[in-house]
C-alpha cells in the first residue's frame, strides 16, 4: 500500500525521484514575514544596536564589499564599527560627532602595566596620593586610601578596598 518494497524489480521514475517542493514550501511560508531591509547611503546617521537597545548614534562611511550588507560607521565618540545591515537602525537625527579631550585626561591617570612597570603622569596638574590626603585632610569622615589599599588586576582595572577591610 504505501509500504516501499524492498525488492530488485525495477520501479516507477516518480518513485525513485525525491520531492524538492516541500523544501520550497517551506521557504516560501518562513520567508512570508520578512522584508528586505533597504540599503544604506554614505553619510546616513543610523542607531547601532548594541545589547538588545539601539544606544548609539553613528554616522555611515562606507558600504563592505568583502560580507554582504556590511556597513563601515563611524560612532559620534571617534570609534569606527564594521556592522551588518540588520544591526543599523536608519534615522532621522542629527549626526553630531563629539570629541572630548579624553586624551588629557588619561595622560593624567597613573596605571600600572601588567609588565611590572608603572607609567608616570606626564601633566603636571596631575594629583598624587598624598597632595589628596593633604586637601582631605579636613574632612575626617571620608578616610583617604593609600597606595597599600589599590590592587591592580591583570586587566588593568584598579580595585580600592574600603577602609573598614583595611588592617592598620
Amino acid at each position: 500500500m504505501n509500504r516501499k518494497l524492498r525488492t530488485k524489480l525495477p520501479s516507477a521514475e516518480e518513485h525513485v525521484t525525491t520531492h524538492r517542493l516541500p523544501d520550497i514550501k517551506q521557504k516560501r511560508y518562513y520567508d512570508h514575514g520578512s522584508n528586505q531591509l533597504k540599503p544604506l547611503e554614505t553619510t546616513d546617521t543610523v542607531r547601532v544596536r548594541g545589547d538588545g537597545v539601539w544606544s548609539e548614534k553613528a554616522q555611515v562611511l562606507a558600504r563592505v564589499y568583502i560580507a554582504p550588507n556590511s556597513y563601515l560607521v563611524e560612532l559620534e565618540r571617534g570609534k569606527r564599527l564594521r556592522r551588518k545591515r540588520r544591526h543599523l537602525l536608519k534615522t532621522q537625527e542629527r549626526f553630531v560627532p563629539v570629541h572630548d579631550d579624553d586624551d588629557d585626561r588619561e595622560k593624567e591617570v597613573c596605571v600600572d602595566h601588567p609588565s611590572g612597570g608603572a607609567t608616570a603622569s606626564t601633566n603636571q596638574s596631575a594629583v598624587t596620593p598624598e597632595a589628596a590626603q593633604s586637601s582631605h585632610s579636613t574632612d575626617q569622615s571620608q578616610p583617604v586610601s593609600t597606595m597599600s589599599d589599590v590592587r591592580t588586576t591583570r586587566s588593568g582595572r584598579i580595585i580600592k578596598l574600603p577602609s573598614r577591610y583595611v588592617h592598620d
